[in-house]
């Protein structure tokens, strides 16, 4: 079987090992003898998608009373999966961890593909994949990329899209810290998982010059792909809050269609929950 697999956290806690997610790419039935591991420090960066359901904590005046302690136990928990993510990293490729310069980074990737996606609604039917795959080269990952092609050419021809970011609400905030290592088990690449909360504008000019202008908040979860030896960042996903009662650790289990099509939908920025 061969598939990604993602860098367990080398320490122990309550007697736990934390585990995080692998993508398989071929068939669950070949035995442990002859699986193979890809080599993610080998791929092209914007090829590797989000690798898995990386936990995001849900709200906590949102949730029952009665689920507030395992929702802070788990917020606890997460921060020191990350700091130990973050600290052995650092050990072992001695580089910093320049997490200011990635959410910098981060929003300004997140802006040009809302942008870039409007532009393109806007062009020809027959010219809109270019100006994709043109205009977000750079920017986002092949399985995001993929999936905005299909959205544009659902976009009516007769009208006309426009967005604006109008204010960063919040100051970006790192919510996860993953290693993904080579087959060697060293660190090749992190997946960073970003909050913030941004007030956007859509407009739509529709037939016959009406506008339709709206305006709102959104609170978003993003997810980076970086190659912290060459400085590439591309943004690949979106996730959601996790369920009340999921755990930290992504469930490693599931069919190789399963996982494949979980990367796909994390792709889609614009899907509704």
């Amino acid at each position: 079987m061969l598939k990604i697999g993602l860098k367990p956290v080398g320490m122990r806690l309550a007697q736990t090992r934390p585990r995080l997610s692998a993508i398989r790419l071929a068939s669950s039935k070949a035995s442990n003898q002859n699986e193979q591991v890809a080599d993610v420090s080998k791929m092209p960066l914007k090829t590797v998608p989000v690798l898995a359901k990386f936990y995001v904590p849900p709200e906590l005046l949102k949730a029952p009373i009665l689920k507030w302690f395992g929702l802070i136990r788990r917020r606890m928990f997460l921060f020191l999966v990350n700091t130990m993510q973050v600290r052995r990293f650092k050990s072992e490729t001695k580089l910093k961890v320049t997490f200011n310069d990635w959410k910098e980074e981060a929003i300004e990737k997140f802006v040009k593909t809302n942008k870039v996606f409007a532009n393109a609604c806007n062009a020809p039917l027959e010219k809109r994949a270019g100006i994709i795959e043109d205009g977000l080269r750079f920017t986002c990952g092949q399985f995001m990329e993929g999936i905005l092609k299909s959205r544009v050419a659902r976009f009516p021809v007769n009208y006309k899209l426009k967005w604006e970011l109008v204010d960063v609400m919040t100051n970006p905030k790192v919510e996860g810290f993953y290693v993904i290592p080579d087959t060697n088990d060293a660190s090749a690449l992190i997946q960073l998982v970003v909050n913030v909360t941004t007030k956007q504008k859509v407009t739509v000019q529709k037939p016959g010059n009406q506008l339709e202008e709206k305006e709102t908040i959104s609170n978003d979860h993003l997810v980076y792909g970086i190659d912290p030896f060459s400085k590439e960042m591309y943004f690949i996903g979106k996730l959601f809050p996790s369920g009340l009662d999921e755990g930290v650790h992504p469930d490693p289990d599931g069919s190789v269609a399963d996982q494949l099509a979980f990367s796909k939908k994390a792709a889609d920025i614009f899907r509704s929950e």
